[in-house]
């Protein structure tokens, strides 16, 4: 029987004698595999052999029943070869067999074509459980299979690297700021920088994630201040006459710089309300101080933030407070009762004029 293998093609000649010795006491040198596949099933087995005592033992043998539609025969002996080699590296790991002494033998020109093949490779197959895809198809009708496979270049910014979109999974403004503080703790830790008051980190927390999220929704504003030049028109913020802080932070600028009130308050932190941290703050100062939409806007502003579209972003989160709606309704029902014991009583006459 011709042998096809991926060094070669040649014929077997010499015929293995009967085992003299226990299996144990041989000393297995090579490993045998063979594949194939047919329309029912996809198989491959595995056999040692020892030169020095002409020995041939079977060690596994495992199968796979074929689907039952969408497969052709050389997608399914593509299949019986990716056995083939998992057999053989269960093997060379339980056995301590080099894997360069591992010998696969197929039938199939497709399997060897597949091998011999340096330029195009097939991007897509039969998925196997362990996440690996293989697939065959004609060259010429498949639009995956490319000569050459570009190869992507990522560079890494030096002016963003914590990524806003992971904010998105805090719910609470206290739970993101004490976790981006954690992290500056950690690698002030590792390294080996002073160690900072817990809340110089806090405030130090606050302000990169607020210029973090001010870089990703004003890039362009933020560029034309610092070249000193007028904001676009379009722009949201081009009436508030913004500048940048010591900090990096965009504040509102304006007449009340000469104001004799705290310099939060004259100058607050411009806050993107299309960003998910105006939520957080909305929240957080509605959850302090539990009162209606003027008393949260004004803990607002005099928390030193400005937070665009504040009005109708306010009014959503008291709409979806549970505490607020049954405060409510409880003082709708108190009035309507109330309006009902009115309307109740009755009306005697209390004198009869004669005239």
């Amino acid at each position: 029987m011709a042998e096809h293998t991926a060094q070669g093609v040649g014929t077997s000649t010499k015929q293995a004698e009967p085992i003299s010795e226990e299996p144990e006491n041989i000393l297995w040198e090579k490993g045998l595999l063979g594949n194939n596949a047919s329309e029912k099933a996809i198989a491959a087995v595995a056999y040692l052999t020892s030169d020095k005592h002409l020995s041939v033992g079977f060690v596994l043998g495992k199968a796979k029943v074929a689907p039952t539609h969408g497969h052709t025969i050389p997608r399914l002996e593509l299949c019986a070869a990716v056995l083939a080699t998992e057999i053989g590296q269960t093997i060379s790991d339980n056995l301590d067999i080099p894997l360069d002494s591992i010998q696969y033998h197929t039938d199939s020109k497709v399997v060897l074509g597949y091998i011999s093949n340096e330029k195009r490779r097939f991007y897509t197959y039969v998925k196997e459980p362990n996440g690996e895809r293989f697939e065959l198809q004609n060259p010429e009708e498949d639009k995956e299979i490319r000569p050459e496979i570009p190869c992507a270049k990522s560079i890494a910014s030096k002016e963003s690297l914590l990524g806003t979109q992971r904010f998105e999974r805090f719910s609470c403004w206290k739970r993101l700021v004490n976790a981006i503080a954690y992290v500056k703790r950690f690698l002030s830790a590792k390294n080996n920088l002073p160690e900072q008051d817990c809340l110089q980190t806090g405030k130090e927390a606050e302000n990169l994630i607020i210029k973090e999220a001010q870089s990703e929704m004003f890039p362009e504003e933020i560029e034309c201040i610092r070249l000193h030049k007028k904001l676009p028109k379009e722009s949201k913020i081009a009436n508030f006459d913004p500048f940048i802080d010591e900090y990096g932070l965009m504040r509102v600028g304006g007449r009340l710089r000469h104001a004799k009130i705290p310099a939060d308050e004259r100058h607050p932190v411009i806050i993107p309300g299309k960003h998910h941290i105006a939520l957080l703050l909305i929240r957080h100062f509605h959850e302090k101080i539990k009162q209606g939409r003027h008393f949260t806007t004004g803990a607002i502003r005099s928390a030193g933030y400005w937070i665009i579209g504040e009005k109708r972003l306010v009014s959503s989160v008291l709409q979806k407070c549970v505490i607020c709606q049954k405060t409510t309704g409880a003082e709708r029902a108190s009035e309507d009762s109330r309006f009902a014991r009115r309307s109740n009583h009755s009306w005697t006459t209390v004198y009869q004029c004669w005239y």
